[in-house]
């Protein structure tokens, strides 16, 4: 009934006759919606397609000095600029305000700002072709070839792809916000009792995450390279958390399955036939686990050190803050040792589920099948931390800040970083050794 009501309504006191103030604020208000409108569907967020160049414009040539003042235009003047506007647009944006005696005003102020966020938007837009053309080779100043831009600094492949990535969510962001702002302005037609949303709130969480993903852009575009590749370590050390809370659980109630297991992120084990280490929620195809034997549990914890152990590498890498560099942002390597650096700890992650996988089922697999799956699944964690301690101490320590030359006695944070190293790496490939003993004892034990 109430959608009925509202449908057979009309502009407030539309029972009288309009004079020009409202005749003239209906018309903005229908400018403005219409506005809002036809940036989403500009900007291609239902369609999720990308601003093209104008057919008729002609191609760029883009030598170094265009990518790079590209940046530094982004940095300093489009992304600040567009951040400070959609917040100013979302405060312009209350509905109180809208209904009020300033009404006609306030709409002005916000066909504005509509102008000047498509100026804004289609500059950063543009900027994302030039980005996207370099990525296909098309009169771009790097080179395709990733494994071969590391003297290009901030013109590497592995930045510049990240950050059109990166661009295109905060464009699918900021057309988010539009949307909400689209359907507020046309809800202002009818009175408050006959609307049915809180366009408002969506509006200022739609802003909250525009301004962080601004925030975002910026860090990537300006931070050392170390830095950015730890962008998502976060969330697979969390994993590696859960999977060690996991394992440590099962052990502790003699290898039943807890209260735990009831959260489907956690149950997860690998599968003899996923060979590219993914892992799979037991409620839709993994068997049901059974209770661990106690020669099995002897087995499962000798993986606890080794998940510690993997945690801890990348908590402390994480640990190292930009001001610990001498040097520029830059690195010495290239797009394909960042990414390899950057996925370092989702391929550990990866690991550490197909380990947890192989200790849980240890009982219900030939036991010389077990050894030789834990025998590839460390193999290929030490080739993973191995190949990422190469890239540290080649690429990472020399650019650390030195010790104070006044003060001999104190040491860098280089060397501490590499006695860490060194120190990790034996405990770890202890750990190893001692986790294939304890698979040949459950073997043996078995037989």
């Amino acid at each position: 009934m109430a959608n009925s009501h509202r449908t057979t309504r009309t502009l407030e006191n539309s029972s009288e006759p309009l004079d020009t103030t409202d005749q003239l604020i209906a018309r903005r208000r229908g400018w403005t919606s219409k506005i809002f409108n036809d940036l989403v569907e500009k900007y291609g967020f239902f369609s999720r397609r990308r601003l093209q160049v104008s057919a008729i414009e002609p191609p760029e040539v883009i030598d170094r000095s265009t990518w790079k003042s590209g940046f530094n235009l982004l940095e300093y003047a489009l992304l600040p600029l567009l951040s400070q506007m959609m917040e100013s647009l979302c405060q312009k944006l209350e509905p109180t305000d809208l209904r009020g005696d300033e009404r006609s005003q306030k709409l002005e102020i916000i066909l504005e700002l509509q102008v000047k966020l498509d100026t804004t938007l289609y500059q950063i837009t543009k900027f994302d072709n030039v980005l996207r053309r370099g990525r296909s080779g098309a009169r771009a100043p790097i080179d395709d070839d990733r494994s071969d831009d590391n003297h290009l600094k901030d013109l590497k492949r592995f930045r510049a792809d990240a950050l059109s990535e990166k661009i295109q969510i905060l464009i699918r962001d900021t057309c988010l916000m539009f949307r909400w702002s689209c359907c507020l302005v046309k809800e202002l037609e009818f009175s408050t009792e006959d609307r049915l949303h809180n366009y408002k709130s969506q509006i200022d969480q739609s802003t909250a995450i525009v301004t962080q993903s601004v925030k975002h852009i910026i860090k990537w575009v300006t931070s050392n390279e170390f830095i950015i590749v730890q962008e998502n370590w976060q969330i697979n050390i969390n994993y590696m958390n859960k999977v060690l809370v996991k394992l440590t659980s099962r052990i502790n109630l003699g290898g039943a399955e807890g209260a735990e297991d009831d959260d489907d992120d956690d149950n997860v084990y690998y599968s003899d036939y996923d060979h590219n280490y993914e892992y799979v929620s037991e409620d839709e195809d993994g068997p049901e686990m059974k209770d661990l034997s106690g020669a099995a549990l002897q087995f499962a914890r000798t993986a606890i050190p080794i998940i510690k152990l993997s945690r801890l590498f990348f908590n402390r890498l994480a640990m190292i803050k930009e001001k610990e560099f001498a040097l520029g942002p830059y690195t010495e390597m290239s797009s394909k040792q960042l990414i390899k650096l950057k996925t370092s700890a989702r391929d550990i992650r990866r690991c550490v589920a197909r380990l947890y996988g192989i200790m849980i089922q240890a009982d219900r697999r030939i036991p010389g099948n077990t050894i030789k799956n834990l025998r590839k699944a460390l193999d290929h964690l030490i080739q993973i931390f191995d190949s990422v301690i190469l890239l540290l101490i080649n690429y990472v320590i020399p650019l650390m800040i030195p010790p104070p030359q006044d003060d001999p006695h104190t040491s860098s944070q280089s060397d501490i970083l590499k006695n860490w190293l060194v120190t990790w790496n034996y405990l770890f490939l202890s750990a190893t050794r001692e986790s294939i003993t304890a698979a040949n004892v459950f073997a043996n034990t078995i037989l």
